[in-house]
């Protein structure tokens, strides 16, 4: 053997003595126990970290919530207050007519729909005359005047419908004879103060808009609409102004409905309150004394005159 070989097994011989006595030294188990151990720590550090992000995202959704409850709890409680401060001015206005006469006037203004007036150009001509209305319950008579025009119509107490196209002719029609067209427009400006504030009160949800369009006045007005489980077939909506101090309803607009859709707005403006005798919601009492009356012995004559007071209505309402 060289000497050179014998030099290298030497080494090689104190290198593996070396490395068997540093292996005697090393626990194979203790270091798998720590590793596990580390592992352990580092996932729990890290899931720790992960619950509190989670625990503070999870309190900063909690926190959000309660501030979307408490608003809509604040909101719910605002409507829930300005509903019943709306419907209590409603109550007093109705004490504060019981205490009035119960012969009102008004002031009548149609606003009609733009289809509403391509439909019915009966409507679109009276919303071009100055109408005035004196009412009792559900009695009522109208006068309408334009470009030297005047005609009246009501309604007595025994609901029979009454047309004056002038002073000297008569048409009358009970209940139930009364033609479309009349029967809109008795519809239109159909107006009992008492049973709007019974609807107001009871069957509608109402709210109110502020002041009114005077701003000098101290006039609330309060919009109703009807409950879904109570429609109102021909009444889209319900806007009165009351007299904050009287209690006095100043002003009713009636948003009116046919088969769905928009017909217009009545504006009834009060004028006074004066006792009239029950004469003024009759036929009689807005005709000349020798006038005639067509009634229902004479339909066909009736039926003629009516198509022609309505086409007097329609050549002056251009």
């Amino acid at each position: 053997m060289s000497p050179d070989t014998s030099h290298r097994e030497d080494v090689e011989g104190l290198v593996g003595a070396y490395l068997r006595g540093q292996e005697s030294r090393v626990d194979a188990e203790r270091i798998l126990v720590g590793v596990r151990l580390k592992s352990s720590t580092q996932a729990g550090t890290q899931g720790r970290r992960s619950s509190s992000r989670m625990t503070r995202a999870a309190a900063r959704w909690t926190a959000a919530a309660a501030a979307v409850v408490m608003i809509g709890f604040i909101w719910t409680f605002r409507q829930s207050t300005a509903h019943a401060e709306a419907v209590k001015l409603v109550r007093e206005a109705r004490e504060a007519l019981e205490k009035t006469p119960s012969d009102r006037a008004y002031r009548i203004q149609i606003d009609l729909a733009p289809r509403a007036a391509e439909k019915s150009p009966f409507l679109a001509a009276l919303a071009t005359y100055d109408c005035r209305l004196w009412t009792r319950s559900n009695r009522f008579w109208i006068e309408g005047r334009h470009a030297g025009h005047v005609w009246s119509w009501g309604r007595d107490s025994l609901r029979h419908v009454w047309v004056a196209p002038a002073r000297d002719l008569g048409l009358d029609f009970p209940p139930e004879t009364v033609p479309e067209p009349l029967d809109e427009a008795l519809d239109l400006f159909s107006f009992d103060l008492d049973a709007i504030l019974h609807l107001l009160a009871t069957d509608f949800d109402v709210a109110p808009l502020g002041k009114g369009s005077d701003a000098a006045s101290d006039v609330t007005r309060i919009r109703g609409t009807p409950r879904s489980d109570r429609p109102r077939p021909r009444l889209r909506s319900i806007t009165v102004e009351i007299d904050d101090r009287t209690k006095i309803v100043r002003q009713v607009v009636l948003s009116r409905l046919k088969d769905g859709s928009p017909v217009g707005e009545v504006s009834f403006t009060f004028d006074r309150a004066e006792s009239q005798p029950d004469a003024v919601y009759q036929l009689a009492t807005h005709l000349d004394p020798d006038a005639p009356v067509r009634g229902p012995d004479q339909r066909l004559r009736r039926r003629r005159e009516l198509v022609r007071f309505f086409g007097s209505l329609l050549l002056k309402g251009e």
